[in-house]
Parts: C-alpha cells; structure tokens; sequence
C-alpha cells in the first residue's frame, strides 16, 4: 500500500499499523490538506522447499544437538546436569533414546546394565530379575583347531603373554599341539605368573568335586571327594587314591610283627599298619 500525503506546513503525522496491510494514518495541520491511497498487492514470493525439521519424540529436559557434520543431522540429548544425563543414547528402531537399563555414569566411570547398583570399584554392572540362572555369556563361534572361548584377568604387570589367570572352554575343533593338556569341549582353569587358590571363606564349610552320573546333573552322589577343616581330604565311599595307576588304598597292609611288616614291604605295600603297636 503506497499512502501520499502533502501537508503545507506539516504539523504533526501519526501511522499506526492495524496488520500487516492495514495502516491507520492521523494527520494534524494548520490549513487544509491533501490525501492520495493506492492500494496494491505485492508479486507472490518464490515457494520455498519443505523444511527438514526435527527429530519426533525427545523428553522433558532434552535438547536438540548436532550428531555429526551432515546437514541437518540432529537429535534429542540429555540437558547437561539433568538426571538424564547418565543416560547412554542408542538407536530404537533408528530413533535415538535413552533409557536406563542402560547407564553410564560420567563421574564413577561405570556402566550400569539392567539397573544393576553402582558399587566401589566396579565400572560394569549387570543386574537382571528372573527365576533361572542369570547369565554373562561369551561365545567364539569358530571351530578351529585353536579356538577357545576365555574369560581373563590381567595383573597390573601382565599382559597377553603372562601374569594372567584364565577361565574358558575349547571349542568343538579343538586340537592344539602347543596345548594339548586339554581337548575338545574341555574346560580349564590355569594362571600364569603365581598360585592357584582354591577355598571357601565360610567357616564350617566345604571344598567338593563331583563327576556326575547323569547327564548335565549333579547329585550328592556325585561327589567324589570333599575338603574340610576337619577331616582334611576324605575320599567318597567307593573311590580310591591312586598313584601311578595304582591304587594306595588297596596297598594298605595289616601286621603284627617285624616279620610280617617286612613281608609286606617287600611285595610293594605303600602303607604297613601295625596292629601290635596300635
């Protein structure tokens, strides 16, 4: 809109905007004035492309953040210092969320997975809630004649040569000639560097091994010997020590004299006992 207006002299004018193409015009003077309006429509702009806008969903407290250096690559994050902000983003179903079955905690340096709790030294933390045996499960799914699947633990001073401690299982190829203590679908545990300790801190408690007789089950029948404080290492009724193939417990020889005593040494007795002296 184009507003002409000759005032001879000009005392006061006001323009007050109504819209956008609506004007109220207040003209005060001291002699007559002359007033022109025309009216006319602006050319229609160019239409612009679709914006790209932004990602769907976010949370109260997020904000929309840079993803990488491609245009308009954008996603919602955590507010720095929000309670959200221990949240690691992933993506669902190409969406990324957060979500805290999955955590990382910035200032313990730890991971939480499945709500497990944040304990003292500990950077991971896998907790879960079902009535069965929860499991960390790490499986090589090759079949080689060196492949293995291990669990390891590392001294301060070890590295992949040594000074480490080794929990894991061969795989069903397995034939190493460099390592042929174990075989196919064995499990081992070994260290490298120091001792092996084996025990219980539960007083009153025992150390048992056991061989079960039926597939993937292990019964009290099973054991085959037990370690405790008091009995030290007492064999299962039904088993023996042997050495060598040969079994100590059928060596064992009763006597009552010098004679007999030397007799039983003689025909390859590991343990002479003198009922004469009992």
């Amino acid at each position: 809109m184009n507003i002409d207006i000759t005032i001879n002299p000009p005392t006061q004018i006001l323009v007050e905007a109504v819209s956008q193409n609506e004007y109220n015009v207040i003209v005060t003077a001291q002699s007559a004035i002359q007033v022109s309006v025309s009216s006319q429509a602006g050319v229609q702009g160019i239409q612009g492309e679709p914006g790209v806008g932004i990602p769907p969903l976010g949370a109260i407290g997020q904000h929309l953040a840079k993803v990488s250096n491609t245009s308009y690559d954008t996603q919602w994050v955590p507010a720095v210092g929000s309670a959200l902000n221990k949240q690691v983003l992933f993506s669902d179903g190409g969406n990324s969320v957060g979500n805290t079955d999955f955590v990382f905690d910035k200032d313990l340096k730890a991971l939480s997975i499945g709500q497990a709790i944040f304990l003292p030294d500990n950077p991971l933390g896998v907790s879960g809630n079902i009535d069965s045996y929860l499991q960390i499960n790490v499986q090589n799914k090759n079949g080689g004649v060196a492949a293995s699947s291990d669990y390891i633990a590392t001294a301060d001073d070890g590295t992949d040569l040594g000074i480490y401690a080794d929990l894991g299982i061969c795989n069903s190829g397995y034939e190493s000639e460099s390592w042929d203590v174990a075989e196919s679908h064995d499990t081992y545990v070994f260290g490298d560097g120091g001792n092996i300790v084996i025990g219980t801190l539960s007083v009153g408690k025992k150390i048992k091994l056991f061989i079960a007789d039926i597939e993937h089950e292990g019964h009290p029948s099973d054991v085959v010997l037990e370690i405790d404080k008091l009995n030290g290492l007492n064999m299962m009724s039904g088993y023996k020590v042997k050495e060598n193939g040969f079994s100590l417990t059928d060596l064992i020889t009763e006597c009552s004299s010098d004679v007999e005593e030397t007799a039983a040494f003689a025909a390859g007795s590991k343990i002479v006992i003198r009922t004469d002296l009992v």
